[in-house]
């Protein structure tokens, strides 16, 4: 076995805290901070591939928490501690890959004088288009969202003990299907009916139209899915897209990337409070226990789960399975049940040796993925993909938001793309990858009509042009 061999960057059984591995940590974190507010500033956008990426630097400094988040899985302290410096070197170079990689793609782009194609309609035109396509998208969204909890009238939010709901959910095997693709589209539907409700000219317009009544429908029904990611995403988006409708400051745009970062973790942190552990509220500062949960809870825990992981792993490399359970998510699990073994999640419980009846999954980063199926060889491969696609990408928006008309069917669509490019770097996304590929065909073919089909003249009318 060549690079694709795990044992050849086996790092762990170091003493934890390892110097190497702390002093690895902060400059790998402080590049995956850095790096992205200063290409905000530069491009004058907020973009979902950086707020991604300042959210990884941020998993990565649970490397020094590890000691306090570890306890809390009984019996697996020892091997995850044994473990954290292996993920955090994996990480980093994927992630420093990762940056060179898309640097070296946006430069090379500039270089070579990239432009935007010109739009063959109106901007206005095809803003008027994507807003007749949002409304009955976002109907159906809240309407799927809805669903499984009418089947098996369970409201999760509303319960003693919101996971008992969500499993009660999960197991609605008409719902299910339905439930995932709605929490895939509700991001991108719900941050760009948003945007054009903001758009309205009068302060009654913007907060009594149809696009914000429905976003807040469609915001309160996934709420009480107890399911946060979906809500989380949302103001990702939202962020960028509302950083796209007009040139503002650039000091402006990076404070603001930083406070939103901090206010997600704020909410977050607090989310999981009210969920689990309401008697945290009465120790003292609201906002401080809302940031302690955040970094010693489950919010940021893929560092100490993807340890624990490579601490129990046997360092056979799974050779693209997790990656087989992508491509097959769309598959009917009655039809192909074997699907659910290649889930990463799943693969994870297993490798831990822990039921996977009894939990959704674990979560490690796409790093890790990588070099649990191809090694070294992996992570280096999926840094250079990402990288490139992303570089590519950024230019695109880039060169969007200095176009004098702000175009929010373009910049969704660009925001998407890179929603997709980190979708597909991590298998468990699967079948977000598939749903929104769909949205934007369908947003494609619809809002900019790339191919009019139109009547043949008839010969009479032929001859009389003649």
């Amino acid at each position: 076995m060549g690079w694709n061999n795990p044992l050849l960057f086996d790092l762990r059984g170091h003493e934890y805290p390892a110097d190497w591995a702390e002093l690895l940590t902060i400059c790998c974190a402080g590049m995956l901070f850095l790096v992205p507010l200063t290409w905000i500033a530069m491009g004058r956008a907020i973009d979902f591939f950086a707020l991604q990426l300042i959210l990884n630097g941020l998993i990565l400094i649970g490397y020094f928490l590890l000691k306090l988040t570890a306890p809390a899985i009984f019996g697996a302290e020892k091997k995850i501690l044994t473990a954290g410096e292996q993920v955090v070197a994996i990480n980093a170079v994927g992630f420093f890959t990762l940056i060179v990689t898309l640097a070296g793609c946006y430069v090379f782009l500039t270089l070579r004088g990239a432009h935007l194609e010109a739009e063959r309609s109106s901007v206005p035109e095809f803003d008027r288009r994507l807003r007749m396509f949002l409304l009955p998208v976002l109907m159906a969204v809240i309407g799927m969202t809805a669903l499984p909890m009418v089947l098996t009238g369970t409201i999760p939010g509303l319960l003693p003990d919101p996971m008992v709901g969500r499993g009660i959910l999960e197991h609605s095997s008409l719902g299910r299907p339905f439930y995932n693709l709605a929490s895939s589209l509700l991001p991108a539907v719900v941050s760009a009916s948003l945007v054009l409700a903001l758009r309205r000219p009068t302060f009654v317009g913007k907060f009594l139209s149809l696009e914000m009544a429905f976003s807040g429908v469609a915001l309160g029904i996934q709420y009480l899915t107890s399911n946060r990611l979906p809500i989380a995403l949302t103001l990702l988006m939202f962020c960028s897209l509302w950083s796209t409708e007009k040139k503002r400051a650039r000091s402006f745009l990076v404070v603001g990337a930083v406070v939103f970062i901090v206010a997600y973790l704020g909410l977050s942190g607090l989310s999981s409070i009210l969920r689990q552990s309401r008697e945290m509220l009465d120790d003292g500062s609201v906002a401080a226990a809302a940031f302690r949960e955040a970094f010693l809870g489950d919010n940021l825990s893929d560092l100490r789960d993807g340890a624990w992981v490579l601490g129990s792993w046997d360092y056979v490399p799974l050779n693209g399975t997790t990656y087989l359970g992508a491509i097959t998510s769309l598959m009917p699990s009655a039809i192909f049940p074997e699907k659910k073994n290649w889930y990463l999640g799943l693969v994870a419980l297993r490798i831990v040796q822990w039921p996977t009846e009894e939990h959704f999954g674990l979560r490690i980063s796409f790093f890790a993925e990588s070099f649990l199926n191809f090694g070294l060889a992996g992570v280096v491969g999926l840094g250079v993909l990402i990288g490139s696609l992303g570089g590519y990408l950024l230019k695109k928006l880039h060169l969007s938001v200095s176009e004098p008309v702000p175009s929010l069917a373009r910049n969704l669509t660009i925001l998407l793309s890179m929603q997709l490019v980190l979708a597909f770097s991590e298998s468990s996304q699967g079948f977000v990858f598939y749903s929104l590929t769909a949205f934007l065909v369908f947003m494609g073919i619809y809002v900019r009509r790339p191919v009019r089909l139109r009547r043949q003249p008839s010969m009479a009318a032929i001859h009389q042009a003649t």
